[in-house]
């Protein structure tokens, strides 16, 4: 009992790391409550009313985390109008490496038509998950070579750009009537898509990049 409790408090401390340096006072107050109000059911032997209150500490820190990501979506650009921004998370094992939590906040940007239906609309991700970033490692490569990206560039109706701004890396893929931005830096993925390539550059550089790269929400560390 006691090697599981010492194991409850060392697991929500690294979850709780990059949450306290930047959250409210009041926030990490209500999540150090529920982790302990959860030390204590589980050492009473309550074992779902421990798992309830560690879901209910988890929910606060995401709600605290996608609040954060959200501040780094671009603004509606002039003429265009932008969604409420929506966030959901995952949980996910990995076998024996351990388990582990996507969080993503997305965001609709559109312009409409003088009858009000919407004209052109440009969906934006922006996900928490180094597993993912990872797992677009092996595309970043494919793009790294020339010779492949020559190959790729010559393909009909297709062209790819890279990126490299801002510590970020990606690809921007224009393929018949749609594109889309795919760019990562340390543990976070960005994606852009739509139909028209001009308007994706344009919601793409509205992304504070620079301080989405430098910030402890996607795990980068102050020097």
């Amino acid at each position: 009992m006691r090697s599981i409790g010492i194991g409850l408090i060392a697991l929500f401390a690294v979850l709780l790391l990059p949450f306290t340096v930047a959250a409210q006072d009041d926030v990490q107050a209500a999540v150090t409550k529920k982790i302990e109000e959860a030390l204590a059911h589980h050492k009473a032997g309550e074992a779902q009313k421990a798992i309830e209150a560690l879901q209910e500490a988890i929910a606060e820190i995401e709600k605290s985390q996608s609040k954060g990501l959200g501040t780094f979506l671009p603004k509606a650009p002039s003429g265009w109008k932008a969604g409420e921004i929506e966030s959901n998370s995952m949980s996910f094992t990995a076998g024996g490496q351990g388990a582990g939590q996507f969080l993503q906040v997305t965001r609709d940007y559109w312009r409409e038509k003088e009858n009000g239906a919407r004209e052109e609309t440009i969906q934006v991700s922006l996900t928490n998950a180094p597993q993912m970033v990872q797992a677009q490692q092996a595309m970043a490569n494919m793009y790294k070579n020339p010779q492949m990206l020559k190959a790729l560039q010559s393909q009909p109706g297709k062209s790819v750009e890279l990126i490299e701004e801002d510590d970020w890396f990606g690809w921007l893929v224009v393929e018949n009537d749609d594109a889309t931005v795919t760019a990562f830096c340390n543990g976070c993925l960005v994606t852009v898509t739509g139909s028209n390539e001009k308007n994706i550059r344009m919601i793409w550089d509205g992304f504070d990049l620079k301080g989405l790269a430098g910030s402890e929400l996607i795990g980068s560390k102050k020097k």
